[in-house]
């Protein structure tokens, strides 16, 4: 997922270059180089391997910490934490049941 949405913006990015670089505005004005350079990073195989690695990387990192606050959340609810889910429902059940009934 994280892979697709990283080809999909890199995409973007290098359709968004090409414009520029025939925008008329920008023809001849010292900034061709520039672009030039950003559409070859955009392009580039191993730019794009190490930006990917990064991407998993992060995307580790996000589970990790999802996984850290789960296990928080299971110990606080003094279940395990495949039981987090049911316990949080038995919870909201009973706090709306106690609202009603008031």
């Amino acid at each position: 997922k994280e892979r697709d949405r990283l080809h999909e913006a890199l995409g973007q990015l290098r359709a968004e270059l090409e414009r520029l670089r025939r925008h008329p505005g920008l023809a001849g004005s010292g900034h061709d180089a520039i672009l030039e350079a950003m559409s070859m990073f955009a392009s580039d195989a191993g730019w794009i391997r190490r930006m990917e690695a990064v991407t998993g990387e992060a995307a580790v990192r996000e589970m990790q910490q999802d996984r850290t606050r789960l296990e928080t959340l299971a110990g606080l609810l003094r279940v395990p934490v495949e039981k987090v889910p049911e316990r949080v429902e038995q919870l909201l059940e009973g706090m709306i049941g106690a609202s009603s009934s008031q």
